[in-house]
């Protein structure tokens, strides 16, 4: 009555059979066996994983339990985890193993053009691979997912778009994922839908170029990792835009316990968050946005007091939130490179920005869309009228 219902709803999602998790909570005795773990998760706060603190921001995919929930859980673990009478319903609870594809069947996939070989041992280098769309007219993307091929050695995966070179000017901002990207996949990933209303542009004769990262296992491994296409059915209200707050101009010292990093970004028209996405590596501890208005306010929008590089989430906003022009939108964030670090490579290590998981990174990625600007008079067209009906003006570009 009480336990059940709980682990139904908040566990067995990634618990069950052929999905995610190391272990099924499918019957009352497997959870019983696993009182122990699951008692040690709730008390780490490790388990369901969601690093955001409640004090800040209100997130339509908040996977964490309520204080009610761990409250009945902690006691009935106390009590010696009891059965209760009945049927046990958490056989009949259990999903259907995840499919090839979460949101469905594709409209379009696009795997790589050729397959990646990963040597045994060693640092692999990103490799890139880029493809043609064989989309033949101007698209509206409303949802992305990238399946790797291998799961073993797909650390990350980036893609970007090209615009043909008559659009080029109306490319999104990339900068090879320091400023944004068409799509990604990391450690922690949902597949979502994008915010209802939104999406992203597709130009016939575009290019996608996939950066690899891969790791290795200590033998010979392989890879095509592909990316599937939801297509929208007309022009969304507004353009989804990846964008982020980032800096490279960092160097962390030996043995630091909370070296502190922030980069800003600012809107240059009137805008509305939708998601947040902070990425960090090994060392990464604390990461937190923050709105700093025109007018001096500043709010907390999303606080990881604990990042995991495990678990990249993406935070999105139960409420999308409109800011004004000219507010910065600043990212701040703490390293741990202390031996106190179980994840540190090396805490005698200068650390600096890089593309390996032993480097560092400080990147908060976020989507938004753009406010409309007031529409021109008739007589007076702007430069931008001819592309209006393929896609609104990116001021991210």
């Amino acid at each position: 009555r009480d336990i059940a219902p709980i682990l139904a709803t908040r566990c067995v999602e990634c618990h069950s059979r052929g999905n995610v998790a190391p272990f099924a909570l499918d019957r009352y005795e497997k959870v019983r066996g696993h009182a122990g773990t699951i008692q040690d998760v709730l008390l780490e706060d490790r388990m369901p994983p969601w690093h955001a603190d409640p004090n800040h921001g209100a997130f339509a995919n908040n996977r964490a339990l309520s204080v009610r929930e761990k409250s009945l859980l902690a006691a009935w673990i106390a009590a010696g985890a009891p059965r209760g009478d009945g049927t046990d319903p958490l056989p009949a609870a259990q999903p259907n193993p995840a499919p090839a594809w979460p949101l469905g069947k594709p409209d379009q996939i696009i795997p790589l053009p050729e397959t990646a070989h990963i040597a045994a041992t060693g640092l692999v280098p990103y490799q890139v691979f880029t493809v043609t769309s064989p989309v033949t007219e101007d698209t509206w993307v409303r949802g992305i997912t990238i399946r790797p091929g291998n799961a073993k050695v797909v650390h990350h995966c980036l893609v970007f778009i090209r615009y043909p070179e008559a659009l080029r000017h109306l490319e999104p901002r990339q900068d090879d994922g320091a400023s944004g990207f068409f799509a990604g996949f990391v450690p922690g990933t949902e597949a979502v839908l994008f915010p209802e209303g939104t999406g992203k542009f597709l130009p016939k004769g575009a290019q996608f170029v996939f950066q690899m990262h891969y790791t290795t296992t200590g033998k010979e491994e392989t890879d095509r990792t592909e990316m599937a296409l939801y297509f929208a059915p007309g022009k969304p209200e507004r353009e989804l835009i990846t964008g982020a707050v980032a800096t490279a101009e960092f160097e962390i010292p030996p043995g630091a316990r909370a070296h502190p990093v922030r980069a800003e970004f600012t809107f240059e028209r009137e805008s509305v968050l939708h998601e947040f996405c902070p990425h960090m590596h090994l060392r990464g501890a604390q990461f937190a946005y923050t709105a700093e208005y025109p007018d001096g306010r500043h709010e907390t929008l999303l606080s990881v007091p604990r990042y995991d590089f495990n678990w990249q989430t993406l935070y999105r906003l139960k409420s999308p939130l409109r800011v004004p022009a000219g507010t910065r939108l600043v990212c701040t964030g703490t390293y741990d490179n202390s031996a106190d670090n179980p994840a540190n490579p090396d805490p005698s290590a200068t650390v600096r920005f890089g593309e390996q998981t032993a480097d560092e990174m400080f990147i908060g990625y976020f989507n938004y869309t753009t406010v409309p600007a007031p529409a021109a008079p008739a007589s007076a067209p702007t430069e931008s009228a001819s592309r209006d009906t393929a896609v609104p003006s990116n001021p991210g570009s």
